[in-house]
């Protein structure tokens, strides 16, 4: 778990992607390889934070995270129906962007759950 400092409010909210398989948080990574680190979000030292943000930066983020778990989920959760094609059409997809990426693959998996 990522908390976050919002720095409009002083509110600290969270944000946690839980890998279904292995119940992993892998948060960290998740924003890491983005190298957002480095640009939307702050590092701190404080008590109840690790980083601070601002509110609209932390909405996105918010966002972006609850679409790719709630299609990690739905690709575990489905597993059996995950044919080759399936996996390959996930495995190609081609977004730069991590929110239309996220958002494909949930596209993606949902058409196929609506068969």
């Amino acid at each position: 778990m990522l908390n976050v400092l919002i720095k409009e409010t002083n509110q600290v909210k969270s944000l946690s992607i839980i890998d279904p398989k292995t119940g992993v948080d892998y948060i960290g990574d998740f924003i890491g390889n983005t190298g957002a680190f480095s640009r939307e979000f702050e590092k701190i030292e404080n008590d109840t934070a690790e980083y601070q943000t601002i509110e609209g930066d932390f909405e996105w983020w918010e966002n972006v995270v609850a679409t790719a778990q709630e299609a990690d989920n739905l690709i575990f959760e489905n597993h059996d129906l995950i044919t080759d094609d399936v996996r390959t059409e996930l495995d190609n997809v081609n977004e730069n962007d991590i929110d239309a990426y996220n958002e494909k693959r949930l596209e993606i998996i949902k058409n196929l759950l609506d068969k």
